[in-house]
């Protein structure tokens, strides 16, 4: 597929992103000082936090120290090794300092934020921290009075389109208007979703609305009930945003449970594989397994000898 469509066109710059004027002129007084508060980023996936972090470092930070907290980056051990190394360390350049940026902070274990207060003011004169968040009730409250708060919103739905437009004219994509207007609405807000999914949609040369209809929610619901463990991976083997899947067994597959005992243990499986979502190396294995102790709690006979040819002689039922 190539290079991802959400990094090959981030924003580079300020004036690049839809900001209010209050944070926009914030963000450019930190750039045109040369100084830089700790700051703490909160609000929805795909807001624009992780971008506007990366704008300030490439325009600040003398060198930068960039961390996940959803991945390994999360425990005591680095913030006791790789952070407080880094931070101790002097700057390249005379005037300008360190940045250690914690992207989804709220993957952070508690004992590893506690560890991060000392840091933070030891290191003080030379380093600055970033923090990005979805859930700042995550985020300790010493982390939080450590920090400068900024609040993202969703960015208008006019904007994303807008945005996805762009996009596809400078790839040269063709697109039927209401494919585009029904991909935004279904990833809306996230606009990284939006953007990973306009990318997948338009391999083809074009984006079509029969993109967005791959994944049959009935035949799903079927093959699920059916135990056709091939059948389910190929209706979600391409699929890049797997939020979506566990939205629906949670809020749709739930509802044709009549058990309520049933219903609440299928809810609370689906909840806990998509916590363990965030911080799996590989989020289709997980999916996977989340439908197979479903199957399992329901006693279904599990089928691993369909193919994925059958697919398609489910659909024509």
């Amino acid at each position: 597929m190539g290079n991802l469509w959400f990094e090959k066109y981030r924003p580079k710059e300020l004036d690049d992103m839809a900001l209010n004027e209050d944070y926009l002129e914030a963000f450019e007084s930190f750039i045109e000082d040369d100084e830089l508060p700790h700051l703490l980023f909160h609000g929805p996936a795909g807001s624009g936090k992780t971008t506007i972090s990366l704008i300030l470092i490439n325009n600040i930070a003398a060198n930068s120290l960039n961390l996940n907290a959803s991945s390994s980056d999360r425990g005591v051990n680095v913030i006791k090794t790789s952070v407080k190394s880094f931070a101790s360390s002097r700057p390249r350049e005379d005037g300008r300092f360190n940045v250690v940026f914690f992207d989804e902070a709220d993957g952070l274990t508690p004992d590893a934020q506690n560890a991060l207060r000392n840091t933070i003011e030891t290191y003080h004169p030379n380093c600055r921290f970033i923090f990005t968040c979805n859930n700042i009730d995550k985020i300790t409250d010493a982390i939080k009075s450590r920090c400068q708060l900024f609040q993202f919103e969703s960015i208008p739905k006019s904007e994303v389109i807008s945005i996805c437009r762009k996009i596809l004219n400078k790839e040269g994509i063709s697109y039927e208007r209401r494919a585009l207007k029904s991909l935004v609405e279904r990833y809306y807000p996230d606009v990284r979703s939006v953007i990973n999914n306009l990318q997948h949609g338009s391999i083809s040369g074009r984006l079509k609305k029969d993109y967005l209809d791959r994944f049959d929610p009935q035949v799903f619901i079927e093959a699920l009930e059916e135990g056709k463990v091939n059948v389910l991976r190929k209706l979600w083997s391409s699929t890049v945003d797997f939020t979506r899947l566990y939205s629906f067994l949670f809020n749709s597959y739930c509802e044709t449970i009549k058990n309520p005992r049933d219903r609440s243990e299928t809810m609370v499986i689906v909840a806990d594989y998509l916590y363990k979502d965030k911080t799996i190396a590989n989020r289709e294995i997980n999916f996977t397994a989340c439908v197979l102790e479903i199957m399992t709690l329901f006693d279904i006979g599990l089928d691993f000898k369909t193919t994925s040819v059958d697919v398609d002689k489910v659909r024509r039922r």
